[in-house]
């Protein structure tokens, strides 16, 4: 007969919660950095997440909402916010991308402008290969 509390049995593994998981999506999917300060933040998630949420669940979705969800203080994350804030997540990165893209452009005109580049030295040809 086993003890209540066995040392030998196997612990559970080391998994996120819900309301962490969604907090670590807000915070990619909204950085402070492209907003400047927390309320700006808030309020575009806001803007984004409401239609999204609000169709698939029975309540309002609201500003607090998303403090919440942005504090990690959230009781519990319904699916629909999981997804929502995926969503958000993709958009975000794809904003990266098209800046990164642009800002290497700016970037091989500055260049082109000093002085003849050589084939090995263009970045659209990195790019290429990568893409």
């Amino acid at each position: 007969m086993l003890p209540k509390t066995c040392k030998r049995l196997p612990k559970r593994g080391k998994e996120m919660s819900d309301v962490a998981y969604a907090q670590s999506l807000f915070r990619e999917a909204f950085p402070k950095s492209r907003y400047g300060k927390v309320d700006a933040l808030l309020y575009e998630a806001y803007r984004f997440l409401k239609p999204r949420v609000e169709n698939r669940i029975e309540r309002p979705f609201t500003i607090r909402r998303c403090e919440t969800l942005h504090r990690g203080t959230a009781r519990r994350v319904d699916g629909a916010e999981l997804d929502a804030l995926k969503e958000a997540r993709i958009e975000e990165m794809k904003r990266e991308r098209k800046e990164i893209i642009e800002r290497l452009a700016a970037l091989e005109g500055r260049l082109a402008r000093n002085g003849p580049l050589s084939a090995s030295e263009t970045l659209s040809e990195g790019r290429d290969q990568a893409a």
